[in-house]
């Protein structure tokens, strides 16, 4: 099993584990079908089930991210929990400014 498939498989697990336990209530869910993000600094692998489930579940695609994340079992390929972006991206001031409640 190639390392793209592989974790395809741990997202899939994640998302049935998510569906066993009613925290996402979908009928059928979309695969994770993962692809390479243009930029690098976004990770190694990206993928928009979160997005695609979001109209099926009625909830966000952030909470649906966050509820498969919280699903992700163990295992020996992620070792870091996945970024998840959040949309729209949230902009935060400059510590200098903060400080003098500029905006």
């Amino acid at each position: 099993m190639e390392i793209r498939e592989s974790l395809e498989a741990i997202i899939d697990a994640a998302i049935e584990a998510a569906r066993a336990d009613g925290s996402l209530e979908l009928t059928e869910a979309p695969e994770a079908a993962l692809e390479r993000p243009r930029d690098e600094a976004n990770g190694d692998w990206a993928s928009t089930v979160a997005m695609r489930s979001a109209k099926l579940a009625h909830k966000n695609p952030r909470e649906i991210a966050q509820i498969i994340v919280d699903h992700i079992p163990d295992n020996d390929m992620i070792a870091a929990g996945p970024r998840l972006h959040q949309y729209p991206p949230v902009r935060r001031r400059a510590p200098e400014r903060r400080a003098r409640g500029a905006r």
